[in-house]
């Protein structure tokens, strides 16, 4: 994985800080369509992801467990699996039939993938990473 300075890493949270008074949550959690995760070697959907963590359905994980996956966009209705990018997360949740997880490491390439996916999902072009 690429190591991100932690300079880059405050820049690219608070680009993506909630904008909801009322949410318990630090960023933005984006709807996933488009993305996949292969954990435990099993492909899963994304259900939703933010800078944090992402929450993914049709896998329960122990609560705690730390776990090492790959993040997969699609293109169209096929998987981009030159594109997969690594990552580790915790499990801290567990709930109808899927799991929340949080990133325990953050990559240059994580951040990448997370910043374009937002803004495809939000129609905002992604100006920090091209």
């Amino acid at each position: 994985m690429t190591y991100m300075p932690s300079r880059h890493r405050r820049w690219v949270s608070r680009l993506a800080l909630s904008q909801a008074d009322d949410d318990r949550r630090r960023f933005q959690r984006v709807e996933g369509t488009g993305l996949m995760a292969e954990i435990e070697k099993r492909l899963v959907d994304v259900d939703d992801i933010s800078v944090a963590g992402l929450r993914v359905g049709g896998i329960e994980l122990p609560y705690g467990h730390s776990v090492r996956f790959k993040l997969y966009p699609r293109q169209g209705t096929r998987l981009a699996l030159n594109e997969a990018v690594p990552a580790v997360a915790q499990v801290i949740g567990v709930e109808d039939g899927g799991c929340r997880l949080r990133f325990t490491s953050f990559s240059f390439s994580l951040a990448k993938l997370i910043v374009r996916h937002i803004a495809e999902r939000t129609g905002a072009r992604p100006f920090i990473i091209r």
